[in-house]
């Protein structure tokens, strides 16, 4: 078997390897809000209306003339009739001021909700499609082909806009839920109260390590653009 037979070969596996895993990765972040398989997480925090909370377990506003379940009270308090006395707020606690809420949304908060799940999945998923050129020309022992540059360009920005989806869209849902939040009730003929303005705001936890994928591939783009150019100069001389 002749050497190019092989190179070839190897560019066809590698390329349709990565056609399967990006199609892949697109089918999966499109199942990912509709299958439920995965519960929203929309980050909230204390408005600066809020009063003191107190928490073991779960997260419990103070009161006027409300004792706590250790009888003690806090400071800053809310009036009494604002929310149920010992009546936790719809979160579950991920650190000592970040909180996530609780409660089953409708399709909209769960699309933006889990955001971070399937924007990461669309955005391997389609730089790694956009790749697939760069891929077959690398195997091929032709990393300055034309347009390689501008494929890792157009990869970089993809990956980037998909960290930045991630990072913004469950804010908005956590947003959106926020409006329609209300006390526990006992049934049809209780509603509940609804959440005081500004006790609970959405908040913004950025991951940051992704970036350092994104400028992995930007530097890749700038250096492959940087050997095409070296190339045809070098092509020129000859």
């Amino acid at each position: 078997m002749s050497t190019r037979v092989r190179h070839s070969m190897t560019s066809a596996v590698l390329v349709g390897a990565c056609t399967v895993l990006g199609a892949g990765l697109l089918l999966a972040a499109v199942a990912v809000p509709l299958v439920g398989a995965t519960d929203p997480s929309l980050p909230v925090t204390a408005g600066p209306s809020a009063p003191a909370v107190s928490w073991s377990t779960q997260v419990i506003p103070c009161l006027k003339d409300v004792t706590l379940p250790d009888g003690s009270r806090c400071e800053p308090a809310a009036d009494a009739p604002s929310w149920p006395p010992g009546t936790p707020l719809p979160v579950t606690m991920t650190g000592a001021s970040q909180w996530q809420l609780l409660g089953d949304g409708d399709l909209t908060e769960r699309l933006l909700g889990t955001a971070p799940q399937w924007a990461a999945l669309a955005a391997v998923g389609l730089a790694v499609l956009l790749l697939l050129p760069v891929v077959r020309t690398w195997s091929q022992a032709r990393p300055f082909a034309p347009g390689n540059a501008a494929r890792l360009a157009a990869a970089a920005g993809v990956l980037g806009l998909g960290w930045l989806l991630a990072t913004a869209l469950p804010p908005v849902a956590a947003a959106h839920r926020l409006g329609h939040v209300r006390s526990w009730s006992t049934g049809p003929s209780d509603p509940g109260l609804p959440l005081p303005t500004g006790w609970l705001v959405p908040a913004l936890h950025p991951t940051w390590w992704p970036l350092a994928f994104v400028a992995l591939v930007l530097v890749l783009a700038l250096a492959t653009r940087r050997g095409a150019r070296l190339a045809a100069d070098t092509e020129g001389l000859v």
